[in-house]
């Protein structure tokens, strides 16, 4: 990317976004997200974080290049992101972490993300479309970041065991996710549609569309599609209601109970909004009243203008002594409409404007005052065409301004699909599971594994369990592996590592029985593989891999290595 041009300084950064329409409330007056707060002071950046502002800057760029920007940044969600090293002590001393650390090395070495026999795929029973999603739904959150707080960890597991030993509530409630939308991306389409910024800034708010209608259609459906979604996650407070699991009440009850959001009185507002059939069949949205200010005011208008029309032609039927009518369409309207012989009455104040002969002839007449109320009338009715054409974006506007309700309710959906997802795992295995017990930071770390079997290996009848204790009374924190190839002894670690990261997410594991102390941080050297693109060969990966584990592991760390040094000759391995 080209410096300043397409890479910002920190200053252009800020002062681009600034002067673009992401950070403006509906009022039009600019305010900064929460977080940009500690990177700048209004349009000034701190000298420490002019790489962070020029990076965003970058990311800016390419976004706006895109048509991607007020998407995106319209949504305010910026968040501080600090390294873990950075908080890590260099002389080797525990540093309390809410995380276990897991490096790409390790990710990839225990096949833990991805498809076919990765630990996401076989933990994956995730029935919602935003549970399953891989890049942002919880399950590899889970798995990349397991927890390092033995109470946190043990909610998690008391709810898996619920779900686990009730298995028609664990059906019912799955029942119920399998209903629902992708609730997290409509959620963020919505928000977009109801962008008033974008809708005027964005190319697709300026494009004329030749099938705009059906495009407004699909829009509707969007939104009403999200609404019942939500209108059905609101039964899966009455499937755990007097559940014991702490976890499972938190996500599942309303408040004050629960952190889970009440919506009856919101769906019931955007269920009296408007006719849901009459906008999915038109394309339109026409709210009821007291939905939209600005469009009661318009309705309010035109009806007092019908009221004065009334009264005029009252007034007028009195006059001429007769019962009296409006003629006309569109502009030459509000004609009065007068029976020929009683036209005698009109004097200099009545223009003639056309006139209807044969046998009920009339004659019909405009006056000042007819033309004063049709003025006021194109008027009124333009403004509520202008709004109408609108009032699709603002209906959309006023279900993103609850955007903190649905996010949150979509929340305690995703964690409660993993939960059942982890139950449904440990159901599906034939063989011994059960709940680890997952003890604090120890001075002598343990763990303590009986009949352990590889989680990605299910119901494979010749697997041979394995029993591993490192720690425990009379046992050494180490363990040595030798045998022939092909004899077990890479996967049997990569069975005690993953066993470890599942008990700390808080999932039940393949074992008849686990016990182990928090581990802060898994390293992996296995395999030997060169890096072309880096220009590093076998050797050079081994040795940088091996100094990662020098410089960061700790005495909590759990670390496991596979023939350092066959990524060279046996002389140059062994030195």
């Amino acid at each position: 990317m080209a410096s300043k041009s397409q890479f910002y300084t920190a200053a252009a950064t800020l002062e681009t976004l600034f002067s673009e329409c992401y950070f403006k409330n509906k009022e039009g007056a600019f305010e900064w997200p929460e977080a940009f707060q500690e990177f700048a002071e209004e349009c000034n950046p701190k000298s420490q974080y002019e790489l962070a502002l020029r990076s965003l800057g970058a990311i800016h760029w390419f976004l706006k290049h895109s048509h991607l920007d007020i998407q995106l940044f319209s949504m305010r969600l910026f968040e501080k992101y600090e390294p873990v090293n950075l908080k890590s002590s260099s002389e080797h001393k525990h540093v309390e972490r809410d995380y276990m650390v897991l490096d790409s090395t390790t990710i990839n070495n225990l096949s833990l993300l991805g498809g076919k026999g990765t630990l996401q795929k076989t933990l994956d029973f995730c029935k919602t479309p935003f549970g399953k999603r891989y890049v942002i739904t919880l399950l590899p959150l889970w798995i990349c970041r397991p927890l390092c707080n033995v109470e946190k960890i043990n909610l998690r597991l008391d709810a898996v065991k619920e779900l686990f030993e009730n298995p028609q509530k664990l059906k019912a409630c799955q029942e119920v996710l399998k209903t629902m939308p992708d609730l997290e991306r409509q959620v963020a389409k919505i928000h977009t549609y109801g962008n008033k910024f974008c809708s005027t800034n964005h190319p697709d708010g300026r494009a004329i569309l030749y099938e705009a209608k059906t495009y407004s259609k699909r829009k509707i459906i969007d939104l009403l599609k999200t609404l019942r979604g939500f209108e059905a996650s609101q039964e899966i407070a009455g499937i755990f209601k007097g559940c014991e699991s702490r976890l499972l009440r938190k996500i599942t009850q309303f408040a004050p109970n629960g952190m889970n959001v009440d919506l009856k009185e919101t769906l019931e507002f955007f269920k009296q909004a408007f006719d849901h059939t009459s906008a999915e069949k038109e394309g339109t949205i026409i709210p009821k009243r007291g939905v939209d200010q600005d469009y009661d005011d318009a309705e309010n208008a035109i009806e007092e203008i019908n009221k004065e029309l009334g009264d005029y032609l009252k007034e007028q039927s009195k006059h001429f002594g007769c019962q009296l009518s409006y003629f006309g369409t569109d502009k030459k309207r509000f004609q009065l409409e007068v029976p020929e012989n009683r036209t005698s009455r009109a004097d200099g104040n009545y223009q003639l404007e056309s006139q209807r002969k044969g046998g009920k002839p009339v004659k019909r007449f405009s006056t000042n005052r007819t033309r004063d109320l049709l003025y006021k009338m194109l008027k009124a009715e333009a403004e509520r065409t202008k709004i109408v054409l609108d009032l699709n974006r603002r209906i959309f506007e006023k279900f993103s301004e609850r955007y903190d309700q649905w996010q949150q309710v979509i929340h305690c959906l995703s964690m409660l699909d993993l939960l059942c997802s982890l139950a449904e795992y440990a159901s599906s295995f034939s063989d011994d599971i059960c709940k680890p017990n997952v003890l604090p930071f120890s001075a002598q770390p343990l763990i303590s594994i009986e009949n352990g079997k590889h989680p990605c290996a299910k119901n494979i009848e010749n697997f041979v369990p394995n029993d591993t204790f490192m720690g425990t009374d009379n046992q050494a924190p180490l363990l040595l592996l030798t045998g022939p190839n092909m004899g077990g002894k890479s996967t049997l670690m990569r069975q005690v590592s993953i066993i470890c990261i599942m008990a700390q997410m808080g999932s039940f594991v393949p074992a008849t029985q686990c016990s182990l102390s928090l581990i802060d941080r898994v390293f992996t050297r296995l395999g030997a593989s060169d890096d072309i693109v880096r220009g590093e060969s076998t050797f050079f990966v081994e040795l940088s891999e091996a100094s990662t584990i020098l410089k960061h592991a700790s005495k909590e760390s759990l670390l496991i290595i596979d023939e350092l040094g066959r990524g060279t000759s046996t002389h140059d391995g062994k030195a």
